[in-house]
């Protein structure tokens, strides 16, 4: 079975969706292959282990349109296209060729759908309602499966019109990862995730600041790079969170910039309480992989947190500077509670997250839809 996957971007560009597209493909039945198109900095193709990409130069516009996404699809021989992008030239042009060629067609939002209605400025413009008014939100409506990451974005396809029968529950899977951490006389706070205004880091920095009053073995460390998850959104949040450190003289904030696939475990390892504020998330990978490796987790309530995180037993939610530095003193002056939750979110992890248990689900719908 030859299933086609279209993204935004993939490796070597590290994004949530690259990562679990390629950990899917991994992880699937034998005999169902996986072949990736995306966007890039360049019209290329190339292999990424045993697995053929097709990169397509984005172009002026964040639509994407270009000439040879039109030649390769409509060459490309497939069995069940999946889609992982919205209103872009890609899906769209997969979306036909699939319904041309009588295929079925997968769709996943991955926050798509509303995530422009946390941005005022793409509100304004209005881009992303003029697409759907065009369009009639087609590839939404019309694909044969809309695949979800949690309850959240479930009710949200319902919302955008999706018919319930048509929605399908699968989460994004996450690396089980053994909860020993790393010795440390330090006790170290992580965010780990990609740095947007939708993500207010600066709220656990003004938390730090308070919580470095009274703790003075405390390290935070920010990884990740600065992203504009929308057009709209004004670069230059990563420096302005850099100037605000530096402002406040916090020396015990570390910026280390994007990791690589290969370093993702050993952060967790270096880390003994995840933090995430966010103002939304249709799954949150970093808060599924915070718990899969048995890390204590601040964040806020979105996404894929309400499903495994229970108030004080499993983990606290905190959406500003205050509630953080109250959640996480809490923790600082519990070891036990630490140990407690973070054991428990990786029991919960492991249920839930497994890549194994993840692949088998895929590969029955990718086997249920080739016989229809």
């Amino acid at each position: 079975m030859e299933v086609i996957e279209t993204l935004s971007a993939f490796y070597p560009e590290i994004t949530g969706p690259s990562i679990s597209s390629l950990e899917l493909a991994k992880n699937l039945r034998k005999g169902i292959n996986t072949s990736f198109f995306c966007y890039g900095k360049e019209t290329k193709k190339y292999n990424i282990g045993d697995f053929h990409v097709n990169s397509f130069k984005t172009g002026i516009t964040q639509y994407g349109i270009s000439t040879e996404i039109k030649k390769s699809i409509e060459s490309s021989l497939f069995d069940i296209a999946k889609i992982n992008n919205y209103r872009q030239f890609l899906a769209d042009w997969t979306f036909i060729q699939a319904k041309a060629k009588k295929k079925p067609v997968i769709f996943e939002p991955r926050g798509a759908l509303n995530g422009y209605k946390y941005s005022k400025k793409a509100q304004i413009l209005g881009a992303h309602q003029i697409y759907d008014y065009i369009t009639l939100k087609t590839v939404a409506k019309k694909s044969d499966v809309t695949v979800v990451k949690s309850d959240v974005e479930f009710e949200e396809a319902m919302e955008f019109g999706i018919a319930k029968e048509k929605i399908r529950k699968i989460p994004i899977g996450a690396k089980i990862l053994d909860n020993k951490r790393e010795k440390s006389n330090k006790i170290r706070l992580l965010f780990f995730g990609r740095i947007t205004r939708r993500r207010p880091v600066e709220e656990i920095i003004n938390a730090l600041e308070k919580l470095n009053r009274e703790f003075d073995n405390l390290t935070l460390t920010i990884v990740g790079p600065e992203v504009r998850i929308i057009s709209t959104e004004p670069p230059g949040y990563l420096s302005e969170l850099k100037t605000i450190s530096k402002k406040k003289k916090i020396g015990n904030v570390y910026f280390k910039g994007q990791a690589n696939h290969q370093q993702i475990g050993k952060i967790y390892a270096d880390a003994d309480i995840f933090i995430y504020p966010t103002e939304y998330e249709n799954f949150g990978a970093p808060i599924a992989e915070a718990a899969a490796a048995g890390l204590p987790i601040v964040c806020s309530k979105t996404g894929i947190a309400p499903e495994i995180i229970k108030e004080g037993k499993t983990g606290f939610f905190a959406e500003n500077s205050g509630e953080i530095y109250e959640k996480i003193r809490r923790l600082l002056l519990d070891k036990r509670l630490r140990r407690s939750m973070g054991r428990a979110l990786q029991a919960i992890a492991k249920k839930k997250f497994s890549w194994k248990k993840i692949g088998s689900e895929y590969s029955e719908l990718y086997e249920q839809l080739s016989r229809r």
